[in-house]
C-alpha cells in the first residue's frame, strides 16, 4: 500500500516536472522567436532606410543642378510650380518622368513633390521657391503638412523628404553675378577713363557718344565724348560694347546663359547724361535683369 502511493506520487511529481519543463520550453521559444523577429525586422528596417537615403541624395543632386540651371525661369512664376524653358512642373511624376530619376521610394510608396509659393528674400530681395519631395516610408501614409504660402513642411510617422532650398541656389547665384559684374564694371570704367585721358575734355560724359543715331533719339546732342550708343537696360550683346572693347560673350553672360545689361541713358543714371549739368562725376550701370536683379554702378570722375 505504501509503495503504491510513493509510486502515485512520483509519477505526478514526474508530470508536474515535465509540463513544467514543455511550458519553460515553449515560453523560451516564443521570446526568442520574438527576439530573432524584432532583431530581423530592425536590420531590414535600417536597411531600406540607408538605401532610401542613397535614393534620396542622388535625387537632390539631381534636383539641386535642375533648379540651379533653370533658376531664372523658376523665379519669374509666383505660384507653386517649376517653370522652365522645358516645361512647367507641378507634380513629381512630370519632373522625375523628365529628369529620369525613380517615381517611388524604397518602400514602394509614389514620392509626393511639394512647390512652395514664391518667396522673398529679406536680406536680398531675391525671389525664391522651396521644393521637398516626401516619401511616406514604411507606414505608406501621409502623416505630413504643407503651407504652401511659408513653404513649411511638417513631417510626421514614418515620413521623410529631401529640401531643394532655392533661397541658397539664388544665393550661390547671386555671389556669382555679383563678381562677374564687379570684373565687367572695373573693365568698362577703366576703359572710359582711358578715353577721357587721351582726349582731357572735361565737362563731357564719357559714357555715351553724343553722335550715336539713338543718342540724337533721346535728346543726348551733347555733352558726350565716349563711344558707346545709348542704352537703357539692352542686353550687352545687342550694344556696340563688344566690339568696342574688345570683350567675349563670357565677360557679359552667366554661368546660366542670362546676358548682362547695360545703361548708360536712363532716368535712373546720372542726370548730366540728360541735362549736361557740368559735372565732374559720371554714372553708368550694369546688371542682370529681373526677377533676380544684381546692379553693378560704374563711377567716373575726373578728380
Amino acid at each position: 500500500m505504501h509503495d503504491k502511493f510513493c509510486s502515485g506520487r512520483k509519477l505526478n511529481q514526474s508530470g508536474f516536472v515535465i509540463t513544467t519543463a514543455v511550458l519553460i520550453f515553449f515560453s523560451i521559444l516564443i521570446v526568442v522567436s520574438a527576439m530573432v523577429y524584432y532583431i530581423y525586422y530592425k536590420r531590414a528596417d535600417i536597411y531600406l532606410q540607408s538605401k532610401q537615403q542613397e535614393q534620396f541624395s542622388y535625387i537632390q543632386d539631381n534636383l539641386n543642378s535642375f533648379y540651379y540651371q533653370n533658376d531664372y525661369q523658376i523665379e519669374q512664376n509666383a505660384g507653386n510650380v517649376l517653370q522652365t524653358n522645358q516645361g512647367t512642373f507641378s507634380s513629381w511624376q512630370q519632373l522625375a518622368g523628365y529628369l529620369g530619376l525613380p517615381l517611388t521610394d524604397v518602400y514602394q510608396n509614389n514620392y509626393i513633390m511639394y512647390v512652395s509659393s514664391r518667396l522673398t528674400d529679406s536680406t536680398t530681395g531675391n525671389y525664391y521657391h522651396l521644393v521637398y519631395i516626401v516619401s511616406l516610408g514604411s507606414s505608406h501614409k501621409l502623416q505630413s503638412t504643407f503651407n504652401q504660402s511659408t513653404g513649411v513642411l511638417t513631417l510626421g510617422g514614418t515620413n521623410t523628404a529631401i529640401k531643394i532650398d532655392g533661397k541658397s541656389i539664388n544665393n550661390q547665384i547671386y555671389l556669382e553675378n555679383s563678381k562677374q559684374l564687379s570684373n565687367l564694371a572695373r573693365k568698362i570704367q577703366g576703359f572710359v577713363k582711358a578715353l577721357y585721358t587721351a582726349s582731357n575734355k572735361q565737362g563731357w560724359n564719357y559714357f555715351y557718344n553724343s553722335q550715336d543715331s539713338t543718342c540724337q533719339n533721346l535728346g543726348l546732342t551733347q555733352y558726350g565724348a565716349g563711344i558707346f550708343g545709348c542704352y537703357q537696360g539692352t542686353p550687352i550683346g545687342q550694344t556696340n560694347l563688344p566690339s568696342q572693347m574688345n570683350i567675349g560673350s563670357n565677360e557679359y553672360t552667366n554661368t546660366l546663359g542670362v546676358q548682362f545689361v547695360f545703361d548708360n541713358a536712363s532716368s535712373n543714371v546720372s542726370a548730366v547724361a540728360q541735362t549736361g549739368q557740368s559735372s565732374t562725376v559720371y554714372t553708368a550701370r550694369v546688371g542682370i535683369p529681373q526677377p533676380n536683379s544684381v546692379i553693378k554702378w560704374i563711377v567716373f570722375s575726373y578728380q
